[in-house]
């Protein structure tokens, strides 16, 4: 997908073959769609072209059933306006919506107490979708637009009816990928939102929070894993390569959204940051080496994870390269809404294609450990409580750190930041071995204050604030 590009010869034609002028691209999906906002009839509209030579037709026709579906269930949907063809190419003309954002955006960028009722509002229209035995397959935050007070359902193409009663295990399902993509921190309200969607809807059978935990789990370890490969390969927001150098080759992923100017030579030579004395390094490490480097206008900080010995570099062979991880999981946390430096791209260096030295480089953050913060602020509550809501997030969504020590977290202006991911995993629901492995992160994580009584009280007031049941067994 490529978003914000110039209208082609052949599209321009098609526009203006519609009725249609001034197209400003949304989307292009290169021979299958053009998606853009146009003028027509005086008016600013939303503008479909089907491209596909041999589906086009079957998409189009599938999206004004899903589209007319909504509009008679009475769903909130963009009006559409015009449908037809030019040259053979199917289209669709919508209603334009005018400083309207998704769902996905507002979380992002809306003040922080008008979320909850908003996600609110997308389960109540969940359930009106269900009522209506509609079932929206293609459900995520950016498949809901916000104008005003009002919600609306958009991209209909996914929308499928059933003749007769929605199966509660579907629509159950259903629900539960909803839920699985809101924000790590609102993981905790899942149980009155469950409430929230059988009061709304007209249920006869009711599946208890234990039953339907278990669905959400199962969703949020798919979606997860899901996001994580696909930051593996070239996409609209991932560029894979490749860089032949003396005696192997580099191999790595950037963000193609976060990218700096003058990261391409970074990328060609990663080792940039370590051609100066050891002693300047932020850290010389035997199993890792962290320094920094100026990019243009930024500050960035380049990883490098060494290889010890031989049989060290033996059994790398056999996982992920801990860069890899890092990069996987730096971006997946953030996306979760806990905080953590914003990777710009891993880098891994082959040699007959057996894994050697890698590198992970993230922007910069301006804070200092958690270890140094709470020496000099021992009843800082809030930053404390804070932390253990993140800790509670890592619980929802069956992740561990690996090493919760105090210096793995910074605390920064936007509040706590978790770095060295390189041992973060996520469980399966099925995989019993979660729950000590997420005890043991916690134990870690109550030792960093044994030394301060008055520490000891701050963090013991701060898991129980968040509900965080704790014992040291």
């Amino acid at each position: 997908m490529i978003e914000g590009h110039a209208v082609s010869d052949e599209i321009a034609r098609l526009i203006a073959g519609v009725g249609a002028t001034s197209p400003d691209t949304l989307r292009l999906f290169p021979g299958k769609r053009w998606v853009g906002r146009v003028i027509l009839d005086g008016k600013p509209a939303l503008l479909k072209l089907f491209l596909h030579s041999a589906r086009g037709g079957a998409h189009c026709a599938q999206e004004q059933e899903g589209a007319r579906a909504l509009m008679d269930a009475q769903i909130p949907t963009p009006a559409l306006l015009k449908s037809g063809k030019q040259d053979g190419i199917p289209y669709l003309v919508y209603e334009w919506m005018a400083d309207a954002e998704t769902v996905r955006q507002r979380i992002r960028t809306g003040p922080e107490a008008d979320i909850l009722p908003l996600v609110k509002k997308m389960v109540e229209l969940t359930a009106r979708l269900h009522d209506q035995r509609l079932l929206q397959q293609d459900l995520h935050l950016e498949n809901f637009l916000v104008q005003g007070q009002t919600l609306y359902a958009i991209d209909a193409d996914q929308i499928r009816q059933f003749r007769d009663r929605m199966p509660d295990a579907t629509r159950l399902d259903n629900l539960a990928l909803l839920l699985a993509q809101l924000p790590a921190r609102f993981l905790g309200e899942a149980p009155a939102l469950i409430h929230h969607y059988y009061k709304r809807r007209e249920a006869d059978a009711v599946e208890s929070w234990p039953e339907f935990k278990s669905r959400l789990e199962r969703a949020i370890f798919l979606r997860g894993d899901k996001f994580r490969r696909k930051a593996l390969r070239t996409s609209t927001r991932f560029q894979a390569f490749e860089h032949q150098v003396p005696g192997g080759y580099l191999r790595g992923v950037f963000d193609k959204q976060a990218a700096v100017d003058g990261l391409e030579d970074l990328l060609r030579d990663p080792d940039q940051p370590f051609q100066c004395a050891p002693d300047t390094w932020l850290k010389a490490g035997n199993s890792a080496s962290v320094n920094s480097i100026e990019i243009g206008a930024q500050s960035l900080i380049v990883k490098r994870y060494n290889v010890k010995s031989l049989w060290h570099g033996i059994k790398r062979q056999l996982k992920a390269s801990r860069a890899q991880t890092s990069w996987q999981f730096g971006l997946y946390l953030n996306h979760l809404g806990i905080d953590s430096p914003a990777p710009l791209a891993y880098i891994e260096r082959r040699r007959a294609g057996l894994k050697r030295e890698a590198w992970l480089i993230t922007r910069a953050v301006d804070g200092q450990s958690a270890r140094a913060w709470f020496a000099a602020h021992t009843d800082d509550d809030q930053t404390m409580e804070a932390i253990a809501r993140q800790l509670q997030s890592f619980h929802h969504c069956r992740l561990v750190h690996g090493d919760t020590k105090a210096t793995n977290i910074l605390i920064t202006d936007p509040g706590p930041t978790w770095i060295d991911l390189d041992a973060v995993r996520a469980f399966a629901p099925d995989n019993l071995r979660f729950e000590a492995a997420f005890r043991k992160d916690m134990r870690r994580f109550v030792r960093n204050w044994q030394e301060s009584p008055q520490l000891v009280r701050t963090c013991d007031r701060a898991l129980a604030a968040v509900g965080l049941a704790w014992t040291n067994d």
